[in-house]
């Protein structure tokens, strides 16, 4: 009964182009009690069922299966990037120029430095 109570609230919100129906009215619907709609209502998020997203979901995706299958290419595209997580690639040509200064100590110089620097710690 809870799903056959959600399928009619979907339908009657699609119909109705996004308004929600009466608890009586899906209550009459469906051949069941008002008590019995508020009660499944209660432990139903109302947000799904209302969501346009959700609701229309199935419809512009065939709509646009439809475009697509008649030749549109961007349909094409959208339909499979949607679907089947498809993303066109594409090649960028260009060039890339990077300044940077890298400065390589000799071991000769690393080894006064850190010379210098263990003799300053023996000092103190």
């Amino acid at each position: 009964m809870d799903q056959k109570i959600k399928n009619a609230y979907i339908e009657e919100i699609k119909k109705a182009k996004g308004q929600i129906p009466s608890e009586a009215y899906i209550a009459e619907i469906c051949g069941t009690t008002q008590a019995t709609v508020s009660k499944h209502l209660m432990s139903t998020n109302l947000d799904e069922l209302i969501c346009p997203f959700k609701i229309f979901g199935n419809d512009v995706l065939l709509g646009l299966r439809n475009r697509a299958s008649k030749g549109d290419a961007q349909a094409a595209k959208l339909f499979f990037a949607l679907v089947f997580d498809w993303n066109e690639k594409q090649e960028i040509k260009g060039e890339l120029k990077l300044k940077a200064e890298v400065k390589v100590m000799s071991m000769e110089d690393t080894i006064k430095k850190y010379k210098k620097v263990l003799d300053k710690i023996s000092e103190e």
